[in-house]
């Protein structure tokens, strides 16, 4: 799966390990243009890195080593620019927590399998949290996954 960096202003340093306290093995530089990064696997808020590249296409990482979810951001999707519902659990048979706009950029919290977890942006009031399955997200900065 793919995500992109959330805030292309800054720097992101890729750690060892999935704790803050892991050497830094890597770091992506800021990029108004946008960094797409691969990811491998989750863990307790961290997503696993094999590779990264640039706008240009210009790989900006490789190896393997972990990002701190938020970081990192999908983009809501829908092929009819219909609402995109987001879920209690990564399963379809969850309930629905409720719905955004398609093309909506939310950060990661985490994976399992093909679902990710993000942070869902509420009017006047904490971000919640909820899943989106395959197919209701984007992992690309510059594409529109169609």
């Amino acid at each position: 799966m793919a995500a992109f960096v959330a805030n292309t202003d800054s720097g992101v340093r890729i750690r060892a390990e999935a704790d803050l306290k892991a050497p830094i093995v890597g770091r992506l530089p800021a990029n108004a243009g946008g960094t797409l990064v691969f990811i491998q696997g989750a863990r307790n808020g961290w997503l696993k890195v094999t590779s990264a590249i640039d706008a240009s296409k210009t790989r900006v990482f490789t190896g393997t080593g972990w990002i701190h979810a938020p970081l990192l951001a999908v983009r809501t999707f829908s092929r009819d620019d219909s609402l995109v519902d987001y879920h209690a659990s990564p399963d379809r048979q969850s309930d629905a927590l409720g719905s955004l706009r398609a093309e909506l950029d939310v950060n990661l919290l985490g994976c399992s399998g093909d679902w990710v977890k993000v942070a869902v942006p509420m009017r006047g009031g904490a971000d919640t949290e909820g899943w989106l399955p395959y197919g209701a997200w984007c992992g690309s900065p510059w594409e529109d996954c169609m």
